[in-house]
């Protein structure tokens, strides 16, 4: 049996008509067999997307789009589970030389185009609730890890929130968009210890100019590498859960009407 896996994966990797057959005779087979396990991206479909994004050959995010939901991926898991696991592989293989910066960069503008491509086909990527929380999504000048905080702005207008990017704006300018909206919440995505500094600056500037000030959050890479930066930045909660970070703001929401109330 074991044997015939191998050759299974051998012949997917040729993606041709007949492969693209296979594909879907093997999802077919797992989806009977029971043996996929919900939120575990699979890795012989990692290592197919992973192949599209770094292969010299032209790259089509709707034809992989398809290829990927022959495995009766859901769009849903293809945003939140495959495309944030194929950065981090890729991410890995630049750190012990195996892949170059080139050859990164254009993974990475390719997995963003294939996020932007399942975005735009989801049925609920532009479904509003009532009370929407509006949101501002923040990677600082320089970041050039911008494709977790798309996914998260993704996965958050799935859930109904409205998301504004800012990507790459100057601190006074990020400043000034917080200062002058009323966002419910104000999520940063770094990779950057250097960053830190940046944003505890943006959230002591909001906090000292209004009573009102959105819930601050801050995910990324960063989370991993440095401990304590809630004190460090002065943000409310630190994860890169977007569930998370809504069930905080409504945990605030219903302690400030609590307050109001009495």
């Amino acid at each position: 049996m074991a044997h015939d896996g191998l050759k299974v994966q051998e012949s997917i990797r040729g993606l041709s008509a007949v492969g693209s057959l296979a594909i879907e005779v093997v999802s077919v087979l797992n989806a009977r067999q029971g043996r996929v396990q919900r939120g575990v991206p699979r890795p012989y479909i990692g290592a197919i997307l992973e192949k599209r994004v770094i292969s010299r050959a032209s790259f089509d995010a709707r034809a992989t789009l398809e290829e990927l939901r022959a495995f009766r991926l859901t769009d849903e898991e293809i945003i939140d589970q495959y495309i944030p696991a194929a950065a981090v592989s890729i991410g890995h293989k630049w750190s012990v030389s195996e892949l170059s910066f080139a050859e990164v960069t254009v993974a990475t503008v390719r997995l963003q185009s294939l996020l932007s491509e399942a975005a735009h086909s989801d049925p609920n990527g532009d479904a509003l609730a009532q009370d929407t929380l509006e949101c501002l999504m923040v990677t600082l000048e320089g970041d050039q890890h911008t494709l977790g905080s798309f996914v998260a702005a993704t996965q958050l207008r799935r859930r109904g929130v409205v998301v504004e990017m800012s990507c790459g704006e100057p601190v006074a300018e990020i400043r000034a968009r917080i200062a002058e909206r009323t966002f419910d919440v104000v999520m940063f995505s770094s990779s950057r210890e250097r960053d830190l500094d940046s944003i505890a600056q943006i959230v002591k500037y909001v906090r000292q100019r209004g009573s009102t000030t959105p819930v601050f959050a801050l995910g990324g890479i960063v989370c991993s590498a440095v401990r304590g930066l809630d004190r460090l930045t002065g943000v409310d909660i630190v994860t890169s859960d977007i569930d998370e970070v809504l069930s905080y703001c409504g945990q605030r929401s219903n302690h400030s009407l609590m307050r109001a109330v009495r």
